[in-house]
């Protein structure tokens, strides 16, 4: 059984957000869930009327902490995802590549690997993660003080946060965390044009780094500090078990789910 108040999900793009974003909503009731993607066209979750929004008890998003703190029933546990920063900008690089709605699309379809990054705009490639986890969203640069928030976020108000390379524990533990029942997961969003992480050159590698030094910091901090929460939470073998690939039955659940959750969109956004 959930708690009271609301879920917020922090989804820095290209993390397998939509992967375990399937997974969390499933966990709460159809009409308590909003997925808050402006760039798919929904209503901003600050726009929905007090009615809708007060049935909310999962929200998704790819704004910054804190965005909508006072339109959301209290009180609000934040949920996030983290990944290496420097694999997280070569997915979002060949994602942008492939899809040809992207604003980016044409920039990533022309360019080299080197004329992307230094062409797009800094707040598209540098420490996206610092910027969602501390708030800071796209204004400004990011600097040692938005990495401070960053990590303080992470410590006291984030309930619980995983590392997309350690997936299966991480919703392990958030199983635990958040009493969530339903872990397994189809993949979803996957970026198939890109090489192998192993495959990823170094040339690639490099040329990101340096754009994400305060993402990288947050990086192993996070990777630190999700050890200690792995070691203060005891996972359960039947916890761990429950976390796998959904079977056909499962995977058949799973887009019934999803169909029921898009005619209640439906529903919301005409009523």
């Amino acid at each position: 059984m959930q708690a009271n108040g609301t879920l917020s999900f922090l989804h820095t793009p290209r993390v397998g957000g939509t992967t375990f974003r399937w997974v969390m909503e499933r966990n709460y009731p159809v009409g308590a869930i909003y997925a808050d993607y402006r760039e798919q066209d929904v209503i901003p979750v600050d726009a929905l009327s007090p009615a809708h929004r007060e049935k909310l008890r999962c929200v998704s998003s790819h704004q910054p902490f804190g965005t909508y703190d006072e339109f959301l029933n209290p009180p609000i546990r934040y949920v996030t995802l983290l990944r290496d920063p420097s694999l997280r900008e070569v997915s979002q690089y060949y994602y942008r590549k492939r899809l040809d709605s992207h604003p980016l699309h044409e920039i990533a379809r022309r360019a080299s690997r080197q004329e992307y990054f230094e062409a797009v705009p800094a707040y598209h490639v540098d420490n996206r993660q610092v910027r969602m986890v501390s708030g800071q969203g796209d204004s400004g640069d990011v600097t040692a003080q938005s990495l401070a928030r960053a990590k303080e976020n992470l410590v006291s108000r984030i309930t619980a946060f995983g590392l997309t390379e350690r997936f299966h524990e991480s919703l392990a533990l958030m199983s635990r965390v958040l009493g969530w029942s339903k872990l397994t997961y189809v993949v979803r969003n996957r970026t198939h044009n890109r090489p192998a992480d192993q495959d990823v050159g170094e040339d690639m590698l490099a040329s990101v780094a340096a754009l994400n030094r305060y993402d990288d910091q947050l990086y192993q901090f996070a990777a630190s500090l999700f050890e200690q929460r792995l070691k203060e939470v005891e996972i359960a073998a039947e916890d761990a078990a429950r976390v796998c690939p959904a079977n056909g039955l499962e995977t058949a659940d799973h887009a019934i789910f999803r169909l029921r959750l898009r005619l209640a969109h439906i529903f919301r956004v005409r009523s």
